[in-house]
């Protein structure tokens, strides 16, 4: 079993500051009164100072799919992203701003990037970059020298606070559409003011999460609390009726597969597909739904993303500076009439704002932040990778380059693998020499009393 102890004994108080935090956002997203969201922020500043480095961060997990929740009524920008600079921000202060790590091919993705700003005058895209510099220097550091954050039981808190976030925002979801009298059956439920893939990729990553939990899980009421979870989140994401949701979800009915042969119990293989089933039947008519969407005309066009994207690639592909920079954000070609949305894919978003060398350095870096966080001792494990790779099919939909949305759930799909990955079997060097000398002896080729 999982255990999360040491400095996480003192979990509690990230949460309930964080969960004060949501709910102050929810009442304001309600009556939309200012009072309410400077009351939300400065909750933050009262955690800032109460709180140790490891708990604020802890507090962060659990506030990360909850963040669309904390913006401005009449503004898109969502201050999770600031507040996540003052947390970066205090690390590096309290360290005396020790910088031994550090994000190579970031600050090489960084001088490509800037190439294309300065080509397009786009200094809006500069400050989106200079976040993320931030954010990726804090991680890195973080993971590559902090031996607390290191700890699998600090790890696997992090993963428990994320999940419990994901909860706790569908929760407040349906609270606000019942308050503001919307219709959660109507089809387009994403909770707060969410985007319905963005609400996608949380619930799907959180479902599998949560199986990865159930596989080490040994106590029963601990059992049936995760497996009510998934039940609830499925539900969450069948009343959003998002073809990419059903779409992620390949990923996590595989991870299910793997937990069950690795189970090898017919009575665990004959309770999940009663309640698998159960599960259908009851939600059968949203199933409806969902399958009269994807024989809906729009299919075939990907709901008018094909068009977008052969626009974006054919673009990015027209000259050789294209080509290897980018064209810069979408924001230009909308407001100017080219076109008339975003990418609606984060790949192709990373590919048409900074070309080939961006979008290979952006990739790069992942990789280097994957191994500061993954134990290079660690098995390949399928069910490990599923969660986040039902997440980063959520993002194909939509345009999320520099989100901190698509930063955490990478962040969480790293974690989830280095915590729930087998190690590889290692054999002790001296006990390896031993039997090598062992054999030598045997067939004459050394003295036995040369060994002594």
């Amino acid at each position: 079993m999982l255990n999360y102890k040491g400095e996480t004994t003192k979990k509690i108080m990230p949460l309930l500051l964080g969960g004060s935090m949501i709910g102050i956002f929810l009442l304001y997203n309600i009556v939309e009164n200012s009072f309410l969201f400077l009351l939300g922020i400065g909750v933050f500043v009262c955690a800032f100072f109460l709180l140790n480095i490891y708990q604020l961060l802890l507090m962060m997990f659990f506030l990360a799919p909850s963040l669309m929740s904390m913006r401005m009524v009449d503004n898109q920008t969502a201050w999770f992203g600031y507040l996540m600079l003052m947390v970066a921000a205090r690390y590096f202060l309290e360290r005396r701003l020790s910088f031994s790590a550090t994000p190579t091919m970031f600050f090489l993705h960084c001088i490509f990037a800037l190439i294309t700003i300065l080509i397009y005058s786009q200094w809006s895209l500069g400050a989106m970059l200079f976040r993320n510099l931030v954010f990726f220097v804090f991680l890195y550091s973080l993971f590559k020298e902090d031996e607390r954050v290191k700890q699998t039981d600090y790890q696997v808190g992090c993963i428990n606070a994320y999940v419990i976030g994901v909860v706790v925002n569908l929760i407040v979801g349906f609270l606000y559409y019942l308050a503001k009298d919307m219709d959660i059956f109507g089809g387009l439920f994403a909770g707060i003011r969410n985007d319905r893939n963005y609400f996608s990729s949380i619930l799907s990553m959180a479902i599998g999460l949560i199986l990865l939990f159930l596989d080490k899980e040994k106590k029963g009421i601990k059992i049936l609390g995760w497996t009510a979870c998934i039940l609830f989140l499925l539900f969450g994401g069948g009343v959003s009726q998002s073809r990419t949701f059903f779409i992620s979800l390949i990923f996590i009915v595989l991870e299910f597969l793997i937990f069950i042969i690795k189970k090898k119990d017919i009575l665990i293989m004959i309770i999940s597909l009663a309640v698998g089933l159960a599960l259908i039947i009851f939600m059968w008519p949203v199933f409806q739904s969902v399958l009269e969407r994807f024989e809906a005309d729009d299919v075939v066009g990907a709901n008018g993303r094909l068009e977008l994207w052969a626009f974006y690639i054919s673009l990015t592909a027209s000259s050789p500076l294209r080509a290897f920079f980018g064209n810069g954000s979408a924001s230009y070609y909308i407001a100017t009439g080219a076109i008339d949305a975003a990418e609606h894919n984060s790949y192709i978003q990373s590919f048409s704002t900074f070309g080939i060398l961006g979008s290979i350095t952006l990739v790069l870096a992942y990789i280097q932040l994957y191994k500061a966080i993954v134990n290079n001792n660690q098995k390949v494990s399928i069910m490990a990778w599923c969660p986040l790779l039902a997440a980063l099919v959520c993002y194909a939909m939509i345009s999320s380059l520099y989100s901190d949305q698509f930063n955490f759930a990478i962040l969480v799909g790293f974690l989830a693998i280095n915590v729930f990955s087998g190690k590889k079997k290692e054999c002790d060097r001296s006990v390896l020499l031993g039997k090598q000398q062992n054999e030598l002896i045997a067939v004459g080729r050394i003295d036995e009393n040369s060994t002594n």
